[in-house]
């Protein structure tokens, strides 16, 4: 487990994990949480990271 914070995407480190659990901190699919889960799935991508949930 590890904190991460989705508006610093350059500061996103996933290497090593092999699993995300990917829990959604927005409450509307608006432009702003959109750009979060694409950050997130930027550095999974990135990390590589084989399971995303």
């Amino acid at each position: 487990m590890r904190y991460l914070d989705f508006d610093d995407p350059k500061g996103l480190d996933l290497a090593g994990v092999s699993t995300l659990v990917m829990i959604s901190a927005g409450y509307a699919e608006d432009d702003q949480v959109i750009a979060r889960h694409g950050a997130v799935l930027d550095a999974a991508a990135r990390d590589g990271v084989g399971h995303i949930v």
